[in-house]
């Protein structure tokens, strides 16, 4: 009986995998913050690209290749989004634009344009032209939590009933988030805004308001003379009186614009992961608490 404990005690005390925690990579903070609501606890979830940096344009730096070589699994958000973690060869990872339905996914309406219909056709999801900022909808990401969720269970499934019992707490969460901002939007419908990056197409679909525009139509490449004088002209027309950039992005071209056109500048968070943003609700109510102050400002 003796040898039996000692033997179990031997096999507890060089086995610390045992009791490990997994460790869960995310190439930016709006993956990890999804991720960590289903996680919960139960795993260790880590992210790459910290709050001032663009997931456009990452560059991975050698400590970030160890990270995700040691971690469990690896997730990113897709190809059109974060090419970086894409390109990273691993077997262990999952783009979680690959787990939304794809009806959902909207597309931009070609090459070069932003600007969206209410199109959602059938489509591949290594597709280019999709929008892959779907998260900045908490609806979309309704529909995103199942598939997810059973994708953790595969990787942790001792703690299946965490994963379970957490998704569904932010299945709940989502929907509150949801009424939340649809009531602070509501006086805006129909009103338009203008954007220096086409962040938030889904947002503003979701929540009725306009996208009336983008300045930097693919990031790190300013607009042409041309574009800037045919938006300096839109806005004035408009009756819009701000334009809103982002903290990732650079924001001197948006100054100009917004100098000549005479309206104020403003700064959407579509990444989030500082202080009071951290969390996927703290985020996406942040960004309609800075819509509701400011777009109806003179």
């Amino acid at each position: 009986m003796k040898k039996s404990i000692l033997l179990i005690l031997m096999i507890l005390l060089f086995s610390p995998t045992l009791f490990a925690k997994k460790v869960i990579t995310c190439s930016i903070n709006p993956v990890s913050a999804i991720v960590r609501e289903i996680s919960g606890t139960a795993a260790e979830v880590k992210t790459l690209a910290g709050s001032g940096a663009s997931p456009h344009t990452y560059s991975l730096k050698p400590s970030d290749l160890i990270t995700i070589n040691v971690s469990d699994h690896f997730f990113y958000l897709g190809a059109m989004l974060d090419p970086w973690a894409e390109s990273i060869d691993i077997e262990t990872k999952t783009a979680i634009i690959s787990l939304m339905p794809d009806s959902l996914l909207m597309q931009y309406q070609d090459e070069h344009s932003h600007d969206h219909g209410d199109s959602h056709e059938h489509h591949d999801h290594s597709d280019v032209n999709i929008d892959p900022h779907f998260w900045l909808d908490p609806i979309l990401v309704k529909a995103l939590v199942p598939s997810l969720r059973d994708k953790l269970i595969e990787i942790d499934p001792k703690n299946a009933n965490i994963y379970r019992a957490n998704a569904d707490a932010f299945l709940n969460k989502l929907d509150l988030t949801h009424k939340e901002v649809e009531r602070m939007l509501r006086d805006l419908r129909g009103k338009p805004v203008y954007q220096f990056h086409p962040s938030f197409n889904y947002f503003l679909k979701r929540y009725k308001l306009i996208n009336a525009g983008v300045i930097e139509k693919i990031p790190g490449t300013g607009p042409t003379v041309k574009h800037t004088a045919d938006l300096i002209s839109q806005i004035r027309t408009s009756g819009a009186n701000a334009i809103f950039t982002e903290p990732q992005l650079p924001k001197k071209s948006a100054e100009l614009i917004a100098k000549e056109a005479g309206v104020h500048l403003y700064e959407l968070d579509p990444v989030g992961g500082i202080k009071n943003r951290e969390k996927y609700s703290d985020l996406i109510l942040y960004n309609a608490k800075i819509l509701k102050s400011n777009i109806l400002k003179i």
